[in-house]
This record gives C-alpha cells, structure tokens and sequence, in this order.
C-alpha cells in the first residue's frame, strides 16, 4: 500500500510539471489551471459574411501566463487577448467573413482561473 501511494504521488508530479492540472474543460465551463502549459484549440465557423465574432469571459491570474488568440481564415491573428495579474474580463470581437476561425489558447505555467464562451452571431 505504502509502495503504491509513492508511486501515485510520483505520477502526480510528474503530471503537473510536464503539461499542468487542469479542472473543468476550456471553452466549456470554468477551469482551474494549475501549472498548465501549451496551446489548446477551438474551431470556430462563421455561416454568414458580416458576422460578429466574439469570445466573452474572464479570467483570474495566480500566476505565469495566458494569451487568447482569434486566428483568421489564413491563421492571422485578427485579435488577442492577454491575461495579467488579478481578475480581468475579457471581450474579442471581430467583425468576420464567411470562413473557419480559430481560438487560440496558450499558457506558459499558468495558474489560474478561466471561463470564456466564444459566438459567431
């Protein structure tokens, strides 16, 4: 019993250094990070030129760092958004084309609270 509490604290830390803890699903519901590291992904399809792209939420910073970015048609970036000490909303709003978008979500040993939604209405 002893050897497998050694081996599971083991395997917690090997998780939290190499890619973080993460609690919730991004983009989903709230998330708690914890140490959190690399890019995560959301596709977004505007049906409609002249469509208002937006992603809405906040998040609250303990500690490194996080950045959002609306990636374009060409995976330009069309705005961004960086998340600095303490608690901050967020709101992107892109005016769109007809097309396939991208949020891009990287964090560099982010810790932390992150809750956005994104639309394209």
């Amino acid at each position: 019993m002893r050897q497998l509490l050694v081996i599971a604290l083991i395997g917690i830390g090997v998780w939290y250094f190499t890619i973080g803890v993460r609690i919730g699903l991004i983009g989903t519901w709230p998330t708690t990070l914890f140490n959190a590291k690399g890019t995560n992904n959301y596709p977004i399809t505007v049906l409609r030129d002249g469509n208002t792209l937006s992603v809405k939420g906040s998040c609250t910073t303990y500690g490194g760092k996080l950045e959002i970015y609306v990636l374009g048609p060409q995976s330009q970036v069309v705005s961004s958004a960086q998340c600095n000490k303490d608690t901050q909303s967020l709101n992107l709003s892109v005016l769109a084309v007809k097309a396939d978008y991208n949020v891009q979500v990287k964090m560099e040993g982010f810790s932390g609270r992150l809750d956005f939604s994104s639309s394209a209405l």
